[in-house]
Formats: C-alpha cells, structure tokens, sequence
C-alpha cells in the first residue's frame, strides 16, 4: 500500500468523526435552538455526515493503516531501513521500553509531542505481541474482533503524531513577526496537549510520565486554550459580518454584563416570534384530529 495513502487513511477516519461530534456537540451548547433550521447546524449536519462513511468506514481504514504499520515494523526489527519522513519513529519503538520523562512540567512541543510517539510505540507493541501469540482464537478474530479497538487507536494515534511532528515542524518555517509565531505554537500545544488527554494513557500506564505529570498537562492544555481566547475573539470580530449575524458587539463584551446584553439581543430574535399562523388551524389541526381518529381504528 501507498505509504502516503497510510497516513491519509487514518487522518480521514480520526478527523472525519471528530468533525461530526463537534457539531453534535455545538449543537448541545445551544440547547433547543441548535435544532432549529436557522441556526444551520441541522444543514451542517446532514451535509457533513456521509463524510464519515464516504470512501471507507472509520474500523476499515484504521485496518489498512495498522496493516502496513505491523508490516513496517517487522521490517524494521529484521534490520531494513524505513521512510524516516513517514514512520520516523519506528527504528526507536523497541527502545521505549523503560524510558521516562524526567521533567516535571512538560510544557516544550517537542516533549508534549514525545508523549505521544511513546504511547504510539507502546501500543503497537504490545497489539504486535497479542496478535503473533498463538492461541485458541485465530488471527482473523483476533484482527476484526478481539483488537480490533486497540487496532484502531494504534492506526488513530500513528496520524496524530505525524500531524503533531509536522505541526511543529511547519511553524519553524514560518517567515513572520515573533507574537504570530508564538500564538500558532500555543495552538500547536493545544492539540497535542488534547491528544495526550484523549489517546496518551499508554504512556502513563507504561509509566513513561507520572500521574502528577498527566495532571499538570492536563492544567497546562486549559491554560492554553484561556491564552487563545482573546485571539480567537480579535479572529472573529475581524471578518466582515452581517449586522444581524454578529450581533453588534456582543461576543467582544467580556465583562460582567455580556449575559444581559446577550438576552437583550436573544429578545428580538425571530424565534420569539408568537404570533400564529393560520395554516395551523386550517390544515394542521384538522390533520392532527384525522390521524387521532385512524390512530384509534
């Protein structure tokens, strides 16, 4: 297989999913009028979903990229060389092995992406070992059904270092002023940071950082995302948008009164609007009494 194709398989199973949970999670946040067609979320949904299935499913995707990933690895362990650019750091997967992290605070991006590549390395030994052990269970349930999830994260987390390593990479080569730089890498940090959080377990279960470590990164990823705030606010205030779509000043208002002024602006919105339209009683409710009657037939 394609060894580019391996790592865009998974990146498309991992990003279209997140991708689709965000809006069931936007939608969430806005309560009941995150279901109305004017807050386009119900549009956005149902011309977004079929990116999750669309050219593969998530399971069978993350499968061709861990085939190849067991693959390389053997190769490497029996001595050959591999691409460094798209599996750099598989000649250093059986050297993880007793490794930890020594520093207390991991705030550097280096080492918050060190995290990652360890827990990578950690699991795709280990689901390297379960599944060349013989036992009563073939390799074919062994790989579509007893690992299959652990399978996945191991296909899942080799897209999330590659995006991280170059991530960071890519802001080294940005030719701009000094703030610009340090702003892209906090939001750098805020990924990997997330990622840790989400997929990074086995470099705690293995021991490579502590539990007070796992926390501090914990604190340290909130921390970021409160740095951002004002930046993500000049980001969106800056666009040219419609009046009735920014609404005023409201998002830039941080101070005591943004609630207030936000159900100022909320009470002239035309879901409020109460008055009754006459197809109501003319054509629904006639049509909800005729279902009522042959509901009872």
């Amino acid at each position: 297989m394609n060894d580019l194709h391996v790592l865009i398989s998974s990146l498309k199973a991992y990003f279209m999913d997140d991708d689709i949970s965000a809006l069931y999670q936007l939608r969430e946040c806005q309560g009941g009028h995150g279901y109305h067609s004017l807050a386009n979320i119900p549009g956005w949904l149902e011309a977004w979903s079929p990116n999750v299935t669309l050219e593969g499913d998530g399971f069978v995707l993350y499968q061709q990229t861990a085939r190849k990933l067991f693959k390389i690895l053997k190769a490497v362990q029996k001595g050959k060389t591999v691409n460094k650019i798209l599996y750099p750091y598989m000649e250093q997967v059986d050297k993880v092995v007793g490794l930890k992290e020594v520093s207390k605070e991991i705030t550097c991006a280096y080492k918050l992406s060190e995290v990652l590549r360890v827990a990578l390395s950690h699991q795709l030994l280990q689901i390297a070992q379960s599944l060349e052990t013989h036992t009563e269970h073939s390799f074919d349930a062994k790989w579509n059904k007893i690992h299959q999830i652990d399978i996945a994260k191991v296909a899942r987390l080799h897209g999330i270092y590659l995006t991280s390593i170059s991530f960071i990479q890519s802001i080294e080569k940005f030719k701009t002023d000094k703030k610009t730089i340090a702003v892209m890498t906090d939001l750098c940090k805020v990924f990997i940071t997330e990622m840790i959080i989400k997929f990074g377990e086995a470099a705690l279960i293995n021991n490579y950082i502590t539990g007070e470590q796992m926390a501090g990164i914990n604190s340290y990823h909130n921390d970021l995302i409160d740095s951002l705030k004002p930046h993500v606010v000049s980001l969106v205030e800056c666009q040219i948008i419609h009046e009735a779509m920014a609404q005023g000043t409201t998002l830039s208002n941080m101070d005591d009164d943004y609630a207030t002024k936000l159900y100022e602006r909320a009470a002239f919105s035309s879901l409020n609007n109460t008055q009754k339209l006459e197809s109501i009683d003319t054509d629904l409710k006639p049509l909800a009494r005729k279902l009522t009657n042959f509901a009872k037939i």
